[in-house]
């Protein structure tokens, strides 16, 4: 169908869009080598594009599941918590960050 998305699909837009990391963030450095923790966060929100759309996605859902669950006075469904969370990840965080 026309909106299928494969995994081949996937691949060949992925590299385009998502940089390999040129060296591990966590890596022990000198003091006059070290890199500023924001420049890191930036530096791992460039290259990591695609996970952290996904998790801030999942986490933002989840978390609005939660508030709306919590004003209706009944008992929090944690399934329906996981559910709305995993259609965040995936529908706006990696849909949207590959649309992008």
């Amino acid at each position: 169908t026309m909106f299928s998305l494969s995994l081949a699909a996937v691949m060949k837009v992925a590299p385009a869009h998502v940089p390999l990391p040129s060296q591990s963030l966590w890596s022990a450095t000198s003091s006059a080598e070290a890199e500023p923790l924001t420049q890191r966060g930036l530096r791992f929100a460039r290259e990591q594009y695609l996970p952290l759309a996904c998790f801030q996605m999942a986490l933002v859902r989840g978390t609005a599941d939660i508030v709306c669950q919590s004003h209706q006075l009944l008992p929090l469904n944690t399934a329906h918590v996981v559910a709305m969370a995993a259609s965040g990840a995936v529908i706006s965080g990696a849909g949207g960050a590959l649309w992008l």
